[in-house]
């Protein structure tokens, strides 16, 4: 006999909801790979004439205005500046104010502890975009509220199954939508070799500092090289002084953070990606270097950078605390024009048959339509759940399981009187 707790989309047994109702959930629209994703998975689905609207939580973020740009509507709850319990209040004050069918969340913590406040029909898919252990906590954290998780690469879907190892924990890996004339425009071995980096300016996981020394290392053993270094972040002085102590200034130039079509028409014009990252979900400069037929020589990431790069054959994996290693597999590009040529064309191939949008998109569209059928029940209904687990917020990390049940659902009374306060309010967003 079939549980009357567990919930299977949609309640009243229609599994006819397409075109479907989705909302993509993310902190703030800024430059990075888990935005690029969102509105390239956005564009699609909406070619696929769903409703999507992109929701901002915390702050628009610089990149709002390309909403008319991907067709996609971007609405913003007014989080800037609120604490994260008043921004889960609006956010499940919006969600029951909406009719959305889908809801995918990209790592937004107040969101993600507003789960069990939203409509039970609703079918709740966290994407997992990185292997970092915060990643994934949040992801798989308050796993009663959502319905099935989703991994990047192998590795982010093997770090969501060892949290939640009875939950159902499938793998997409990211596609992106790459301009035919950026990567089939003739490319041919110059001097000096032009290397590039892109990102995100973070040596946590990004490994930045390695970068200066690659440089080093490639003018120690003689190899005539020019590097591009374009983007942001909060390690970029200490990078700027590190290029400085390594005298390779008048081999790097540092872009700052450049357009869209920019940067990929700079990658389009670079000859070697570097990435030496030391943590990564699956890297969308990783896919739109390929994409370019721009050789990447990347660090081995089981999972995630060897699902993409195959070793000789469309690129070097290296280890990522060796920059001798990174420098000499330089060297046998730059030495050897024929193998960089063949490399640069088995990545184009390699982008075209597994790592569009369209890729994505289908199995995205997959995951839905069998969401939508019930194949991924909730165990129970969210309306017997606290609406807010303060689990998932950092400053409750590490207290005994039996507090935060007990402060969930007391905050939970508070939560739902504040999230009716805020019901008139998301009316007008």
């Amino acid at each position: 006999m079939e549980d009357d707790n567990q919930v299977k989309m949609p309640l009243n047994g229609d599994s006819t909801r397409w075109p479907c109702s989705v909302a993509l959930v993310v902190c703030a629209l800024n430059p990075g790979g888990t935005q690029a994703v969102v509105l390239g998975l956005g564009r699609y689905l909406k070619s696929c004439r769903c409703q999507v609207d992109v929701i901002t939580v915390e702050e628009p973020g610089v990149w709002s205005d390309r909403g008319e740009e991907f067709g996609l509507r971007i609405i913003d709850l007014g989080g800037k500046g609120k604490s994260q319990f008043e921004r889960a209040c609006r956010f499940i004050a919006f969600m029951r104010n909406s009719n959305y069918d889908v809801v995918f969340t990209n790592n937004v913590p107040s969101a993600h502890a507003a789960l069990g406040g939203i409509p039970d029909k609703i079918l709740v898919v966290p994407i997992l975009h990185a292997t970092d252990g915060a990643n994934a906590d949040l992801a798989t954290a308050n796993n009663a509220a959502w319905n099935v998780v989703v991994g990047v690469s192998p590795a982010a879907e093997q770090e969501a199954r060892l949290r939640a190892p009875n939950k159902s924990v499938i793998c997409i890996t990211n596609g992106i939508n790459w301009p035919s004339d950026v990567s089939r425009r003739e490319k041919h071995l110059s001097s000096p070799i032009e290397l590039i980096w892109i990102g995100r300016m973070v040596q946590k996981h990004k490994n930045i500092f390695a970068l200066p020394a690659i440089v080093y290392e490639c003018r120690q053993i003689g190899i005539d090289c020019h590097l591009t270094i374009i983007g942001w972040g909060e390690d970029g002085d200490e990078l700027k002084r590190l290029v400085d102590q390594y005298e390779v200034s008048d081999l790097v130039t540092f872009t700052g953070l450049l357009e869209p079509d920019e940067t990929r028409h700079r990658l389009g014009d670079s000859h070697v990606l570097l990435f030496p990252s030391v943590s990564e979900g699956l890297g969308m400069v990783l896919l739109e270097s390929i994409a370019a037929g721009c050789v990447p020589i990347v660090s081995r990431l089981p999972g995630v950078t060897d699902i993409v790069v195959k070793d000789g054959v469309n690129g070097f994996l290296c280890d990522p605390k060796s920059a001798i290693a990174f420098a000499q597999a330089i060297g046998e590009l730059k030495n050897n024009p024929d193998l960089w040529l063949t490399m640069s064309k088995n990545s184009v191939a390699m982008y075209n048959e597994e790592y569009t949008v369209e890729a994505m998109g289908r199995s995205y569209t997959n995951l839905i339509r069998k969401g939508l059928s019930g194949g991924y029940p909730l165990c129970k209904r969210r309306s017997r759940m606290p609406s807010i687990d303060v689990s998932v917020f950092a400053k409750f990390s590490g207290w005994p399981k039996l507090a935060t049940a007990v402060i969930s659902r007391l905050i939970s009374c508070a939560a739902m009187f504040c999230a009716k306060k805020y019901r008139t309010e998301m009316k007008q967003v």
